[in-house]
C-alpha cells in the first residue's frame, strides 16, 4: 500500500523523490529517481527499525563492543526494501571515546544537514545516477569525494 505519495508523485510530475524522514517503506516509484538519506553505516544498521535515535544507539553499541570506529551519513537509492537500494554516498563520521548517543547524533545531523542538498544536486544533474542497478558517477574524482572509503 503507497499510503497515497504516489499520487502526488504522479500529479505533481516529480522527478525525484526525497525520503528524508520518511518511515515508511515505498513500494512502486522509479529507484533511480527515489533517494534516502540514512543516519549511519549501511548494510549494518539497517533495516524497518533502524532510524533517527535507534540508529545511533546501535552504532554506539557496536563502537563500544570494538566492532566500529566511525559512523557514517549514507545516501542511496530507495528500492522496495529497507535500506537496500544501491548506495552512492558514504560520509564517514569519527566515533570519540567520550561520545554519548546524544553528541553522535549531533554530529551526524549536523552531517547530514551539510551534505544533503550538494549531494542531491549531483543527482539532480546526473552526475551520480543509477544505471542497470549499478551507480555511475560522472568523474572518478566525483565517486572519490562522495564515496571516500571506497
Amino acid at each position: 500500500m503507497s499510503d497515497g505519495y504516489e499520487r502526488y508523485v504522479w500529479k505533481y510530475k516529480a522527478d525525484f523523490v526525497m525520503l528524508s524522514g520518511w518511515l515508511k517503506l515505498v513500494i512502486g516509484l522509479e529507484t533511480a529517481r527515489t533517494i534516502n538519506i540514512h543516519p549511519g553505516p549501511l548494510p549494518q544498521f539497517s533495516g524497518p527499525k533502524f532510524y533517527g535515535h535507534f540508529v545511533h544507539e546501535a552504532v554506539m553499541a557496536a563502537y563500544h563492543r570494538g566492532e566500529i570506529t566511525h559512523s557514517a551519513v549514507t545516501m542511496h537509492f530507495a528500492d522496495e526494501v529497507y535500506d537496500r537500494g544501491p548506495i552512492f554516498f558514504v560520509w564517514p563520521v569519527q566515533i570519540y571515546d567520550g561520545d554519548t548517543v546524544e553528541t553522535l547524533a549531533k554530529r551526524v545531523n549536523r552531517d547530514e544537514h551539510y551534505w544533503q542538498s550538494r549531494v542531491l544536486n549531483y543527482v539532480v544533474h546526473e552526475q551520480v545516477r543509477l544505471v542497470n542497478g549499478r551507480v555511475e558517477y560522472e568523474s572518478e574524482e566525483l565517486k572519490r569525494l562522495l564515496m571516500p572509503a571506497a
